[in-house]
């Protein structure tokens, strides 16, 4: 799942830290940017082949088209006005962003989280329920110990 955080209405992709349990801090797996949301940010065509950001995700809230129609139709002649309603500060907002931005969402890479229980496989219209099937196929053998 990508994580990000907003700077004024553009998204970066959040630090994240992958980490073995047994292994100590400076033995990192990947520490940097979080992928999921790199990689997302590739398939929207924000970051070149060589890993260059050429565009931004998000609007900055100043010229957010959205925001600037709120604005007027609520009869306020900019979105600086109007947000000043809803007690907002661009310093505080840059402030929380400094402080959310320099953590890192950690990530252990032998942590399984339990598959969803989805029914596959066909349908059983005989109501008993007996002959449903389900998509899991357990533990790859790197996590479930058998090799």
């Amino acid at each position: 799942m990508p994580s990000y955080n907003s700077k004024l209405g553009n998204w970066v992709p959040a630090k994240e830290r992958v980490v073995r349990v047994d292994a100590p801090r400076g033995k990192e797996v990947y520490e940097g940017l979080d992928r999921a949301a790199l990689w997302e940010m590739q398939k929207a065509g924000l970051i070149d082949e060589k890993g260059n950001k050429i565009g931004e995700m998000g609007t900055f809230y100043k010229t957010d088209p959205e925001l600037i129609i709120r604005a007027k139709n609520a009869g306020f002649p900019n979105v600086e006005e109007y947000l000043a309603i809803f007690g907002y500060d661009e310093k505080k907002a840059l402030e929380q962003f400094e402080k959310v931005n320099g953590k890192e969402i950690e990530h252990d890479a032998k942590k399984v989280s339990a598959a969803i229980k989805e029914l596959s496989g066909g349908k059983d219209e005989s109501g008993t329920r007996e002959n449903d099937r389900y998509g899991d196929f357990g533990l790859p053998p790197e996590l479930s110990g058998k090799k």
